[in-house]
C-alpha cells in the first residue's frame, strides 16, 4: 500500500522472471475508492486520513484516539504532491512535510464509513481471486531468441 505499491510490483515482475508463477501485484485501495468516494467528507488521502482512519475505527475502534485527531495536509506542485498523487511519484521522507505522521484530514472518519469501504474492499479482492482462477497459463516463449529487427528506420 502507499509507497510501498512501486516495491511490490517489482517483486511480482521479479517471480514472474525467476519461477514458472503467475503473480500479481494487488492493492486493496483499487477496490474500495468508488465506496469511499460515496461516503468521502475530505479532500486530501495519503496516511492515517479520513480513509485509514475509518477502516482502523470499522477493525479496532477501541484502539483509535479520536481524540488527538487532527489533519495535516500536503504540498501539492504542477506534477507531483507530497501524497504521490501527481503524475510523477514523489516518496520523500514524510518528516519533512508532517510533524503528526498524518497526511490528510482524519476527523471525519467513522466506523460506519470504515465498513462501507472494507466491505467494497473485500468484495473486490473475492472477485480478484475468481478472476486470477479463470487466468490462462500459456507456454511462454523467449522474444530474445528470433531474428534482430532490421531494416527499421527509428
Amino acid at each position: 500500500h502507499g509507497s510501498h505499491a512501486p516495491m511490490i510490483d517489482l517483486i511480482a515482475r521479479k517471480t514472474v522472471l525467476a519461477t514458472e508463477s503467475l503473480c500479481f501485484a494487488a492493492n486493496y485501495f483499487t477496490f474500495l475508492i468508488d465506496a469511499f468516494n460515496e461516503v468521502k467528507e475530505s479532500e486530501v488521502l495519503a496516511h492515517a486520513d479520513e480513509l485509514e482512519t475509518s477502516l482502523y475505527l470499522h477493525l479496532a475502534g477501541d484502539r483509535v484516539r479520536m481524540d488527538k485527531a487532527a489533519p495535516d495536509m500536503d504540498r501539492v506542485g504542477k506534477y507531483f504532491s507530497s501524497d504521490s498523487t501527481g503524475t510523477v511519484r514523489f516518496n520523500d521522507f514524510w518528516g519533512r512535510w508532517t510533524g503528526l505522521g498524518v497526511h490528510g484530514d482524519p476527523t471525519p472518519a467513522t466506523a460506519e464509513k470504515g465498513r462501507i469501504i472494507f466491505d467494497a474492499s473485500v468484495e473486490g479482492l473475492i472477485e480478484l481471486v475468481e478472476d486470477i482462477r479463470e487466468w490462462p497459463i500459456e507456454q511462454r516463449s523467449d522474444q530474445h531468441t528470433g531474428p534482430v529487427q532490421s531494416g527499421i528506420r527509428w
